[in-house]
C-alpha cells in the first residue's frame, strides 16, 4: 500500500497528507485507503439550502 510512499515528513499543517484517521477494522478498503492520506472518509460537502 502506501505506507511506503507517504513519510512522515509529507504529513502535517501544509503538506499534502495529514495524521492518519483511525477507521473501524471493518472500514472499507477505499475508506482505510482515505483514511491513511489523513481525510475523513465520512466527509460530505454542506448541504446548500437555495
Amino acid at each position: 500500500m502506501l505506507e511506503g510512499v507517504i513519510q512522515p515528513e509529507y504529513r502535517g499543517p501544509g503538506m499534502p497528507f495529514g495524521p492518519e484517521i483511525a477507521v473501524d477494522a471493518s472500514a472499507l478498503p477505499l475508506d482505510r485507503l482515505v483514511a491513511f492520506t489523513g481525510r475523513d472518509p465520512a466527509w460530505a460537502p454542506p448541504v446548500q439550502l437555495r
